[in-house]
């Protein structure tokens, strides 16, 4: 996203991105956080004290032809992001929330 939202001003183009993993027990890390369009804008959100972010690690163990993504929330009080089997869009990971 931040690559092909470079040099657009405020325009931002969302890119998703799909990684192929190795089915075995796995630590990942879980990153949800906003997303701007230009550099001055996240400052901006950070110095009134809304720019959300949440981070850190789960165990997790992928099963074969499951097809996961990362989900979350970003909000002032407690900010969570956790996998999610795409097909029964239940949770396949531990949630983490920052308070």
């Amino acid at each position: 996203t931040g690559q092909a939202s470079y040099g657009r001003g405020f325009n931002l183009s969302i890119r998703g991105s799909i990684r192929d993993v190795p089915v075995r027990k796995m630590r990942l890390r879980l990153v949800g956080t906003h997303v701007t369009a230009a550099p001055i804008h996240e400052i901006a959100s950070r110095a009134i004290g809304e720019f959300f972010s949440v981070e850190g690690d789960v165990d997790f163990t992928p099963e074969p032809g499951k097809v996961y993504e990362v989900r979350g929330e970003l909000k002032k009080a407690g900010s969570s992001v956790w996998l999610v089997d795409q097909a029964t869009d239940q949770p396949a990971s531990e949630k983490i929330t920052n308070k």
